[in-house]
């Protein structure tokens, strides 16, 4: 595996950009290329950071699969919808208890995740989305190197894979649309009537 390190760097230009680096201290190449990307859709650099945060967490998540994903796509070998699954389940896991459980550390059988080693459905989904980013760039790149009638058929390989990916994000409902917006007698909880102006205990009363 890669063992990637996410860091925010400042450029001779002062700019900041985010990217993972290699033990070696070399920026990691697929994360740098995925970096560019974003950055090109002006992508805010701590947003950037985050991403590259969720790829580290993608390395887990390959470990705990048994699968580097990216050295099997490399070798023409797209994710499976079993990958999809497992990348899927692990996505909703703490980087950390990944990190104790492929070090052997935690004594436990796989998915057997506590409430409190799971993230929520938002960091979730946020997980999933570069999990695909990635996967689309890694089969991309492999594909450069094929002829017209195989840039074809591993099209379509990439293509499940990343909707796949995407398919299994949590849906996350807007708050407007659960409560329809505030009703009538909370916002008449904030209203405090005229005549109680002046008096601090009437308008504690009426606040609460």
């Amino acid at each position: 595996m890669y063992f990637w390190t996410p860091r925010l760097i400042r450029l001779a230009d002062g700019e900041r950009f985010a990217t993972c680096f290699t033990p070696d201290g070399i920026p990691a190449h697929y994360p740098t290329m995925l970096a560019l990307n974003y950055r090109r859709k002006n992508s805010a650099s701590s947003t950037i950071e985050q991403y590259m945060h969720n790829l580290v967490h993608f390395e887990r998540c390959c470990i705990y699969n048994g699968n580097d994903i990216i050295r099997s796509m490399e070798n023409g070998q797209y994710p499976s919808e079993a990958d999809a699954e497992i990348l899927a389940d692990a996505a909703g896991i703490t980087t950390k208890a990944l990190r104790q459980f492929s070090a052997g550390k935690v004594a436990r059988l796989p998915r057997s995740w506590g409430k409190d080693e799971r993230v929520s459905n938002q960091t979730k989904s946020g997980r999933l989305k570069i999990f695909a980013d990635l996967v689309d760039l890694v089969g991309k790149c492999y594909e450069s190197q094929l002829t017209r009638e195989e840039r074809m058929t591993y099209r379509e390989f990439r293509s499940e894979a990343v909707d796949r990916l995407k398919e299994a994000r949590p849906k996350i409902a807007s708050l407007n649309r659960l409560t329809g917006g505030p009703t009538h007698q909370q916002l008449g909880r904030l209203v405090i009537p005229p005549f109680l102006m002046g008096s601090s205990r009437r308008i504690q009363a009426a606040v609460f």
